[in-house]
């Protein structure tokens, strides 16, 4: 699993993960849209969240220009919580 810090360790995609949380699925598009952020920040976020294992995509294994849904693996943010509780000493 990934380290909590790298993977949440912005606003960005912490917002990211509250805006899938929220509405997903939903595609890239409509993620910047939403937070008022471009589209390569989202790219770049998203990217670092699907390694992460945190979200997942629709296709799993997207080809370039297919459309791409992105969820939330509620599992491994719950874990990825607990691990940054207890690293803060919260847990």
């Amino acid at each position: 699993m990934e380290d909590p810090i790298h993977a949440l360790g912005n606003m960005l995609r912490a917002n990211i993960i509250g805006y899938v949380r929220k509405h997903g699925p939903v595609r890239r598009g409509q993620i910047a849209d939403a937070l008022g952020v471009g589209y390569p920040a989202v790219a770049k976020a998203l990217s670092v969240l699907v390694q992460a294992g945190v979200l997942v995509t629709t296709p799993s294994e997207p080809k370039r220009g297919q459309t791409v849904l992105y969820t939330v693996d509620q599992d491994v943010v719950s874990e990825m919580w607990v691990r940054l509780g207890d690293a803060i000493g919260e847990l």
